[in-house]
């Protein structure tokens, strides 16, 4: 009997999990995108601005860039990604090189088989940046790795691998010897030009209410055997 109830859990256990060990496995791969980003002084000593601009225009020559590619759940798709925010976005120095991002609207995202968002979509929501933070010549965003994309409904043909909110992070590039905090307490005309997005990453995340549950569901049924068995 023992050994039946082992066998009991342990099934239901291998049941569940693979699900989700695919949504962890699932993720799309940002490559460079174009030179596009800016930051300027904003005549404040805390707060700077950037413009995002469109790292990835519609019809231009390009090859090799804002290529984007699926893994796990997601493999074998491949195509383009598209970044996309019109509002001012502001940067605020919370201490040395770590910033907190806010936007004046949301930002846009899609990855689909052509270029700004045609053809196949594959998926598609509005993120917001949230934090940035620089080491050197590089900047992530989203380093804390929180729930920043939101997907849209319909969310595209790989919106069932990912969760509402899943995560992005961005990684950017160009800063040179430039450190953005030169940039406070200086005007608009004090710009930095010539960033662009070097790499990024689209995941997934279990919902932890989900797995909480389930963890509870199997220590239920772990105390209820127990019992059983002592009244043997």
């Amino acid at each position: 009997m023992r050994k039946r109830l082992t066998v009991m859990v342990v099934g239901l256990a291998t049941l569940v999990f693979p699900a989700a060990a695919v949504y962890a496995q699932t993720s799309i791969s940002l490559q460079a995108s174009l030179n596009s980003l800016n930051f300027k002084g904003a005549s404040s000593a805390t707060q700077i601005t950037m413009g995002l601009g469109n790292p990835c225009p519609s019809g231009a020559s390009y090859t090799s860039d804002c290529l984007a590619s699926g893994s796990g759940g997601a493999s074998g798709t491949s195509g383009y990604y598209q970044l996309l925010g019109g509002g001012a976005i502001t940067l605020t120095n919370v201490s040395g090189d770590n910033w907190t991002v806010s936007e004046g609207s949301v930002l846009d995202f899609c990855f689909s088989s052509g270029q700004a968002c045609s053809g196949t979509v594959f998926l598609k929501g509005t993120m917001h940046l949230l934090t940035f933070t620089q080491n050197g010549n590089n900047g992530s965003f989203n380093v804390n790795l929180s729930n920043n994309l939101t997907l849209d409904s319909p969310a595209g043909s790989l919106g069932s691998y990912f969760t509402n909110p899943s995560v992005i992070t961005l990684t950017v590039t160009g800063f040179g010897e430039i450190d953005l905090q030169s940039l406070l307490s200086q005007s608009s005309s004090d710009t930095l030009t010539g960033i662009s997005v070097s790499s990024g990453l689209v995941d997934p995340t279990p919902e932890p209410g989900t797995i909480a549950l389930f963890g509870s569901g199997l220590l239920g049924m772990a105390g209820f055997a127990r019992r059983r068995l002592l009244k043997r």
